[in-house]
């Protein structure tokens, strides 16, 4: 894997401040945290989307039933997130994926998994505003979190 570049890392951090404020109590953000997809994959996405856990998930990872939503920041890697990320999650019935591509300031949104791929893929630019599908009033702006790339 390549290193994480700055852009990479503010853009994540922008997305676990922006989850941390709009979904509250509601749901836990994971910052590049293991989810235990099955005994032998473990990945760690960028930003986690998860439910709720008294403990936090201190006992145990998230498994599929428990994430909400998963996002990857991209540039090096956006072929691997598009197409291999996105047939795994969607193989372990991962409801929301999103790819954030920095090369084109956009987001690939992925939803319905059926089967090793998605239903729905549909792609969103930064003049746009777009929530999760388990939290439609967490509407992002997605050109206030891409800006520092753009920049």
């Amino acid at each position: 894997m390549s290193p994480i570049g700055p852009g990479h890392s503010s853009t994540v951090m922008l997305l676990d401040r922006f989850f941390q404020d709009a979904l509250g109590g509601n749901a836990l953000c994971r910052v590049q945290s293991p989810v235990a997809l099955s005994e032998d994959s473990e990945p760690e996405p960028d930003i986690a989307i998860v439910r709720p856990d008294s403990k936090y998930y201190r006992d145990r990872h998230p498994a599929p039933a428990d994430v909400l939503l998963i996002i990857e920041v991209a540039d090096s890697s956006i072929d691997f997130d598009l197409y291999e990320k996105a047939g795994h999650y969607a193989r372990y019935g991962i409801l929301e994926y999103w790819v954030v591509d920095l090369n084109r300031n956009a987001v690939v949104v992925h939803r319905n998994p059926r089967g090793s791929a998605y239903e729905t893929v549909t792609h969103q630019d930064q003049k746009q505003r777009f929530a999760p599908a388990a939290f439609p009033d967490a509407l992002l702006d997605l050109g206030t979190i891409l800006q520092t790339h753009a920049d």
